[in-house]
C-alpha cells in the first residue's frame, strides 16, 4: 500500500528474457519487484496496474531510456500518490443506508 506518499519512479528494464522492475523512492532509494510479463509492454501494463492499486497514478507516459532493433531496452515511468481514494463507494454506503421506504418507518 502507499504508505509514503512520495512520488516514485518505476523502471523496467530488459535484461535476456527477463524483465526487472526497479522502484526508486524519492531519498534515491531502491527495490525491485517481481514482474511476470514476457514482454516490455506487458510489463508496462502490468506494473501501471500495480501501481494504480497501490493508490497510485501515473504522472506521465512510459518513455524509452534505450532502445535496441528489438523495440525498448530500458523504460521509466513516474508516479505520484492518487489525489482521491475511492471517495465515492463510501458515500455510496451511506446514502443505500438512508434509503428506506414509508412502511419502514416508525409511527
Amino acid at each position: 500500500m502507499n504508505s509514503s506518499a512520495a512520488p516514485i519512479e518505476v523502471w523496467l528494464r530488459q535484461d535476456d528474457e527477463e524483465i526487472i522492475c526497479t522502484v526508486v523512492r524519492e531519498d534515491e532509494s531502491t527495490y525491485e519487484l517481481d514482474v511476470d510479463a514476457l514482454s516490455m509492454r506487458g510489463a508496462q501494463r502490468e506494473m501501471t496496474g500495480y501501481f494504480i492499486d497501490q493508490n497510485y497514478e501515473p504522472a506521465d507516459q512510459w518513455l524509452v531510456e534505450v532502445d535496441s532493433a528489438n523495440g525498448p531496452v530500458e523504460t521509466v515511468r513516474r508516479f505520484t500518490p492518487a489525489r482521491f481514494q475511492d471517495q465515492a463507494s463510501d458515500n455510496g454506503d451511506a446514502l443505500d443506508a438512508l434509503e428506506v421506504t414509508t412502511d419502514e418507518l416508525l409511527p
